[in-house]
């Protein structure tokens, strides 16, 4: 939100310089007005292009995640990576958080696929999970599973949830990793929760109004000493507080929680 106003203020500095700078020269009212329009929006464009194309990048340690193991095929696909492992009636469809690189859930990924879950993981346009929301569907018409899972990671979460209330009947479950949902979700369709203690980014007072959206079958989980970015790998987050764990610590209790959801 803060990133957006920027964009804003500066959008309407140069519609106002342009305005002014016409106006002094004595340019008529209206073809200074529309001059000054189209210099606000040719400005929301750059400032929306250089915003971005500025994101969280996944370290060295997530990419070696991408590599085939014993237990787990990795197959680079249309809409991401496909972590296949030994497991063969569930399904997992992650959507990685706003601008951050989706491989640095790889960690993460591979860990539950070796626990049974084969797991999907988004590529999305631009880092926003939000423009491919339906993603789902995509992957639903080309494999067959018994049940099927989405989740994601802060606004990635947003996008997941997003897709769950529009088709109740096509999930077993919802995981939020930090993140919550904006609309009613169905109580045919279960929920996890899950954020860090340290988390500093995520909007707790909009994640505790968010529980009237919670379907009856819920689960809340709160990881101690976790915070918002060690969900995944790609560093320090802007406005996240410290972890008081490591990344491996806080994506191995996410791993055992998620497990035990889908046993339900």
């Amino acid at each position: 939100m803060k990133d957006l106003m920027i964009m804003l203020v500066l959008s309407l500095a140069a519609a106002l310089g342009v305005f002014f700078l016409l106006y002094r020269k004595k340019t008529r009212t209206v073809k200074a007005v529309l001059l000054s329009c189209g210099a606000f929006v040719l400005c929301m464009v750059l400032c929306g292009f250089v915003y971005l194309s500025v994101y969280y990048h996944a370290d060295e340690k997530a990419v070696s995640y991408l590599q085939d193991t014993e237990a787990v095929d990795v197959e680079k696909t249309e809409k991401g990576y496909f972590f296949d492992g030994p497991g063969t009636d569930t399904a997992f469809v992650f959507y990685p958080g706003a601008k951050v690189e989706s491989t640095a859930y790889a960690p993460l990924m591979m860990r539950l696929a070796e626990e049974g879950t084969d797991c999907f993981l988004l590529e999305v346009p631009f880092h926003m999970s939000v423009l491919d929301v339906n993603a789902v569907s995509e992957i639903r018409e080309k494999y067959t599973y018994d049940h099927w899972y989405a989740g994601g990671h802060s606004f990635g979460g947003v996008a997941a949830s997003w897709y769950a209330s529009n088709h109740p009947s096509e999930l077993d479950g919802v995981i939020l990793l930090a993140s919550y949902p904006v609309s009613r979700l169905s109580d045919e369709t279960g929920l996890l929760s899950v954020y860090g203690s340290e988390d500093g980014v995520l909007n707790f007072s909009a994640y505790v109004e968010s529980k009237e959206n919670w379907p009856l079958h819920s689960a809340e989980k709160v990881i101690i000493g976790g915070n918002h970015a060690g969900f995944g790998s790609y560093g320090r987050q802007d406005g996240d507080n410290e972890a008081l764990i490591s990344s491996d610590e806080q994506i191995a209790e996410t791993v055992s929680e998620i497990s035990a959801f889908m046993k339900q």
